[in-house]
């Protein structure tokens, strides 16, 4: 009964580095695209919400600060 040809480790150990890069390669390629948009949704809510805290800004410094120096000038 012939058991096919027999490796020797320095094989097995370069097989099993091989399927570990293909596995490596697949979950990058699943994983990859999704994690870019999901940083990407990050990113954007980060740049939003700078621009809702300097229209915060600048909306307080209307209401607020404009008037009073308006009325330290009339005086």
């Amino acid at each position: 009964m012939d058991l096919g040809e027999s490796r020797s480790p320095t094989q097995i150990f370069q097989r099993n580095l091989l399927l570990a890069s293909h596995r490596l390669w697949a979950y990058g390629c699943a994983f990859g695209p999704g994690l870019m948009v999901m940083m990407a949704m990050a990113m954007m809510v980060m740049v939003m919400m700078a621009m809702v805290m300097t229209a915060m800004v600048m909306v307080s410094v209307m209401v607020i600060i404009v008037p009073e120096a308006l009325r330290v000038l009339d005086k």
